[in-house]
């Protein structure tokens, strides 16, 4: 994920939405004052979260569900408070580790964790937020919740 200097670049791509939802997209966003990709981002982070199968995963446990929330909910806090390379680094780790050990995409908080350490705006950490809030709710999925 990382490229120059450890923040990922962003690839753009265009889509078709019928001129109605272009102009509720517009208005939402204007009201808001937030890109229209920050509320695509939004609203199918809480989609996901609304579809999430809950599937339990074998051995995984309440003490290593609680572990790995804790360890993402750290770094991206840390990150917040101190938006640098260094802890966007950290972060990279630790999405690299959820997403090999648990099979859960963390791409989301990458990057909009790489967007806040660009411009740590509170709308770029309410996306970053949002993006954390859906892994937590995938890995608290996986556990299935079992005793």
């Amino acid at each position: 994920m990382s490229e120059k200097k450890g923040v990922p670049k962003i690839k753009w791509k265009l889509i078709k939405v019928p001129e109605e939802v272009w102009a509720e997209l517009k208005r939402i966003t204007a009201r808001r004052k937030i890109a229209i990709w920050k509320l695509l981002e939004e609203t199918l982070s809480y989609w996901r979260t609304q579809q999430l199968e809950h599937h339990a995963t074998p051995g995984l446990t309440l003490d290593k569900v609680s572990w790995y929330a804790f360890k993402i909910s750290s770094s991206v806090g840390e990150l917040k408070a101190n938006p640098t390379k260094d802890n966007l680094f950290l972060l990279e780790k630790t999405c690299n580790q959820i997403s090999e050990r648990l099979g859960i995409k963390t791409d989301e908080v990458l990057l909009s964790a790489s967007q806040y350490i660009k411009k740590p705006t509170p709308r770029n950490r309410a996306v970053l937020n949002q993006a954390t809030k859906h892994v937590i709710a995938q890995i608290i999925s996986k556990w299935g919740g079992r005793e």
